[in-house]
């Protein structure tokens, strides 16, 4: 079992998606809320947190979901995200997501984040 306190790195492998979702307003609204998209994460594992960059989060909190867990939300812009990674987290590949809860919701580009240690690189 590795231990996630020696320098954690986080890989990412994604599609990312532009585009644009419906509001709830339905087909012909001229109201549409912009579809987060991730660009790029990186985790901290001294601080057991991650950051999350990218566009159109939102200026509601936003949620974010890796694998099956919704993490807490630290900080959050339209564009950056910071939350906590949940204490014992393994070391795998996880899907990544984040949902911008702006008055119509909408989710992100999913995102494959391989957490790692540095003794795994090597």
């Amino acid at each position: 079992m590795l231990n996630l306190t020696t320098k954690a790195l986080l890989a990412l492998v994604g599609l990312t998606s532009f585009g644009y979702i419906a509001n709830a307003a339905g087909p012909g609204s001229a109201r549409t809320a912009q579809t987060p998209v991730i660009l790029s994460a990186m985790a901290n594992s001294n601080e057991h947190t991650m950051v999350i960059s990218g566009h159109y989060f939102g200026t509601v909190l936003p949620t974010v979901r890796l694998g099956d867990r919704v993490l807490n939300v630290e900080s959050f812009s339209p564009n950056q995200v910071i939350v906590t990674l949940p204490p014992g987290i393994q070391p795998a590949t996880y899907s990544l997501s984040v949902t911008a809860n702006h008055p119509y919701s909408s989710t992100s580009n999913m995102f494959s984040a391989a957490l790692f240690t540095t003794a795994d690189r090597y």
